[in-house]
């Protein structure tokens, strides 16, 4: 009846549209927004969308209202208010609204619909990417920095909000990697103007609206990490100046996003990048070897990352890697010595954890072992670390370290940086090291450390996942290799294979302890534990029965947010295999 009154109210509205605007009429319909039934909430949305191109001023008395119903529990209900949204955009001018309107479609991407999801990435892409600005070509730089400014405040706005920029890099990779070829060519470029309009409003530091000079470099590395080569070496020069030592935390956040930046474009430059090579070296040896107070160790782990890709990919100077790890192998030695002397030394502590990052950094950046097969001449400068395999000596060290010192500092600090070593060499995790350091963790009742490993775990299994999922697009994308035949393959590429299982028996070696922490009083452990199981149960690593009671008893807990992800796991499992998890309601029964 209530949306039969609303569509009556609709025909009433075609003869005069201007009692949408009444008070008594708009209180009405701001009450059907929030009606019980999904359809009557569908009905008001639609009557406003009907006339908002022709009175604006509704879109004004209406907008926040409808906007909120974009987290409609209606399936139906957020697909038009994503459609009308879309219309709102593109008749109103103000800078503000279209922020808002671009912030809450990208936020989107987190909606557990795909079909929510699709048409909101649909929707921004073509108010974003699909607008008459890109139609013509212009004359000069000016000109398409003038014309492109609007989207540009936009997308600087949008990336202000710090809770919104996950969610426009996850879009500008769909956008990117839903594309053909021949289109993929056509956004590529227009990343790189818009890039090229960023980076010129940062040199003319022309202020506007949302902008910093924080805000743009994070804008500039967001499409950079969707499509690296859009940076050439000409605007890598650009951004060098503003790589400081950071004294205040927003330059150090600033020096972490052109890290980012050059560690992504660097790969696809050209040999004549030397020279930008040479000079972000430099700084960057000073960055390593007297690292900023405020920068910690996320400035650190970008600074090697960064400093090791220049290396290379550019300058190929190994010998200062080398001797870069070399020092810091005798300085950490050097200072476990002294430390197990004095350990309440708070001077020798914090050395120490700086040292063992540095090492396993270097470690997992660059793999010397390879640079000694490659480079002969440099055989002797490796052969001076160890003469054995580099990546197990830097492991063994690490492990001796955790094994010998007891402050647990130390050692939850030792353990990242091991994790930093599985993730770029897999088969190390194997290792029956490994394997009794893992076990004596899950069997202790330290949570912090439990909490520890089981985030490395999930770190190195969503890194395999994304290593993966990229050699398969590069292999893909490759029409040589799709015509033809993998010889790696065919004639058994034994490194490759056994790195590939490792994912599968870490999993399936260690489910018994993620389920146990899974039910563990730790909100904590209890996250880091249904990520793992997320993931396993979505890439197939076990069988379904053994998480389902686990996943049937969460879905029983107070805490909504985590029952509610138990929930979406069950929905997968069933959709899967609902005739095997019929079979064990009473386990479930009894485990909740």
């Amino acid at each position: 009846m209530r949306t039969k009154a609303l569509r009556a109210l609709g025909q009433i509205l075609s003869s005069d549209a201007s009692i949408l605007q009444k008070p008594n009429v708009r209180q009405a319909i701001e009450e059907h927004l929030l009606d019980n039934s999904p359809a009557v909430r569908d009905a008001a949305v639609e009557l406003i969308g009907k006339y908002v191109v022709q009175q604006p001023q509704v879109a004004d008395i209406y907008y926040e209202k409808v906007a909120d119903r974009i987290l409609d529990t209606g399936l139906g209900v957020r697909k038009r208010v994503i459609k009308l949204l879309k219309v709102f955009y593109t008749s109103t001018g103000d800078v503000s609204r279209r922020v808002d309107i671009s912030s809450r479609l990208v936020h989107r991407m987190l909606d557990e619909d795909d079909g929510v999801k699709d048409l909101a990435v649909k929707s921004l892409e073509e108010l974003w990417f699909g607008s008459d600005i890109w139609s013509n070509q212009p004359l000069n730089e000016e000109e398409d920095r003038s014309k492109l400014l609007p989207i540009v405040t936009v997308v600087l706005g949008v990336i202000a909000q710090k809770d919104r920029q996950g969610n426009v890099g996850d879009f500008l990779h769909k956008i990117m990697a839903d594309r053909s070829e021949k289109d993929r060519e056509v956004l590529k470029d227009q990343f790189t103007r818009i890039c090229d309009t960023l980076i010129d409003t940062l040199v003319d530091d022309k202020e506007g609206p949302g902008y910093s000079v924080l805000s743009c470099v994070r804008a500039v590395q967001i499409f950079v990490a969707a499509q690296p080569s859009i940076i050439s070496s000409g605007k890598a020069i650009t951004l060098l100046p503003y790589l400081k030592h950071a004294s205040t935390v927003e330059e150090q956040m600033i020096a972490d996003n052109l890290l980012r930046i050059f560690r992504a474009c660097i790969p696809a430059m050209t040999k004549t990048a030397a020279k930008f090579g040479q000079e972000l070296q430099s700084n960057l040896q000073v960055m390593i070897v007297k690292p900023s107070p405020t920068g910690g160790l996320q400035t650190m782990q970008e600074a090697i990352a960064c400093f090791c890709v220049v290396v290379n990919k550019l300058t190929h100077e190994f010998g200062r890697v080398i001797g870069l790890l070399k020092s810091c192998l005798a300085r950490l030695n050097d200072a476990a010595k002294k430390y197990q002397l004095e350990p309440t030394n708070a001077t020798l502590n914090r050395q120490i954890q700086l040292l063992v990052c540095m090492v396993a950094l270097i470690g997992e950046h660059c793999n010397l072992d390879k640079v000694r097969e490659d480079r002969p001449d440099l055989i002797s400068e490796i052969n001076a670390v160890t003469k054995s395999s580099v990546n197990e000596h830097i492991y063994g060290n690490l492990v001796k370290l955790y094994s010998r010192l007891g402050d647990l500092s130390l050692r939850n600090r030792i353990l990242q940086c091991l994790g930093f070593m599985f993730r770029a060499y897999p088969t190390l995790m194997t290792h029956p090291t490994s394997a009794d350091m893992m076990d004596q963790i899950f069997a202790s009742d330290d949570y912090d450390i439990k909490g520890k490993l089981l985030k490395i775990l999930q770190d190195f299994l969503s890194f395999e996942s994304a290593k993966h999922s990229a050699q398969e697009k590069a292999a893909l994308a490759d029409k040589g290799a799709a015509k033809g035949v993998d010889m790696e393959a065919f004639v058994g590429n034994t490194h490759g294979f056994a790195e590939s299982g490792v994912s599968s028996a870490i999993v399936q070696r260690y489910l018994p302890q993620i389920l146990d922490a899974a039910l563990v009083n730790n909100q904590q452990i209890q996250n880091s534990a249904v990520d793992i199981l997320g993931f396993t149960i979505k890439q197939g690593l076990a069988h379904p029965l053994q998480c389902l009671p686990v996943i049937v008893a969460l879905e029983t807990v107070d805490n909504q947010q985590l029952s509610g992800r138990a929930s979406a796991l069950h929905t997968i499992l069933h959709s899967k295999h609902a005739s095997l998890i019929h079979s064990r309601y009473l386990e479930c029964a009894q485990v909740a």
